[in-house]
């Protein structure tokens, strides 16, 4: 396959860099265009479908519509993990015929029913399943040469336990979690998406039409320009951290005086920055204030580079944890 069909698969906002107020910035935007040029209506449907789940990611509904809102897209990641769980399983499977052989005992341990099971597993035996496979591939691991089929399914039990524990209580749930605000951005994300596809499709004489509905200065993908970037707990050149209640935080990120820092507030609480001599050093009287759901970028040298090499963070809140995420630009 060329690449250029590979990127026709792959959505654009995957790998996004933004604060949740620039998200549904760009979610708006789009919104007031398609109202603007929506040719004999037939971009209604999309409208509203937008505004829905961009209601749902800004917290913008009822407590009602929210659960609801928040139901269904656990219920969407419920059946995307349980695919790709399926689908993996089915490669496995392949891996498992070879080095065993077909109706083995081992095999037999393994897919009893063959993959069937799998295809018509409920949403209770789907967790059973993946528990199943999990056990069977770290017992036989030495024989199967690589854990890298157990890791992922530890992945896929992970996520699709927490999706059903999730979907069962979403009228309960903490609107402004990180997870569920991840959860509804990808529901959001998807829609964005098939809205861009749509409009390709609805201009196939001149596809480059559907660009104007959309503003991508207002997006910034995760990568690393600085040779400077030393960033931790990161494999896309971002550093993102925690701070809990009423304490600091140095980040563990490396810069110079000539680097640009994009600060993005991910959580529920202001936070305050200011650099540093020390990774120590206290907080001025007044540090600079990030309010959440927003983002900064700002020279170094506005933080004191060269003389402060050190980002530190102040939580001020008494029972809130505070996220930040950081990157070099």
């Amino acid at each position: 396959m060329s690449t250029k069909f590979e990127n026709l698969a792959d959505n654009p906002l995957d790998g996004v860099m933004v604060s949740l107020t620039r998200r549904i910035g760009y979610a708006d935007i789009h919104i007031e265009r398609m109202t603007k040029n929506n040719p004999n209506n037939v971009l209604t449907p999309l409208i509203a479908d937008t505004k829905a789940k961009r209601d749902a990611f800004a917290g913008n509904l009822s407590a009602s519509k929210m659960g609801e809102a928040i139901r269904m897209a656990y219920t969407t990641e419920l059946e995307t993990t349980a695919d790709q769980f399926r689908a993996t399983v089915s490669k496995f499977e392949g891996l498992v015929k070879s080095v065993f052989g077909k109706g083995t005992p081992t095999y037999i341990m393994f897919f009893p029913f063959g993959l069937s099971e799998f295809h018509q597993a409920n949403q209770a035996e789907t967790i059973q399943l993946i528990d199943k496979i999990i056990n069977l591939s770290l017992t036989h691991q030495t024989a199967l040469g690589s854990p890298a089929y157990h890791d992922l399914f530890v992945e896929y039990k992970t996520r699709y336990a927490n999706a059903y524990s999730q979907q069962k209580q979403a009228a309960g749930t903490v609107t402004n979690s990180k997870a569920v605000k991840d959860v509804l951005w990808n529901e959001l994300k998807k829609q964005l998406y098939k809205n861009m596809l749509t409009l390709v499709l609805n201009n196939l004489d001149n596809p480059t039409t559907m660009l104007s509905y959309f503003e991508p200065s207002l997006l910034r993908y995760r990568q690393a320009k600085s040779t400077t970037d030393t960033t931790a707990n990161s494999t896309d050149g971002t550093y993102a951290a925690t701070i809990a209640p009423d304490t600091t935080l140095t980040a563990e990120i490396k810069f110079a005086a000539t680097d640009t820092l994009l600060i993005i507030n991910n959580g529920n609480v202001p936070v305050y920055y200011f650099g540093a001599a020390s990774a120590t050093q206290a907080a001025p009287a007044n540090p600079a204030e990030l309010l959440e759901g927003d983002e900064i970028e700002i020279a170094a040298t506005e933080l004191g580079s060269p003389a402060n090499t050190f980002l530190r963070f102040l939580n001020a809140d008494k029972t809130e944890t505070a996220e930040i995420e950081i990157a070099l630009l």
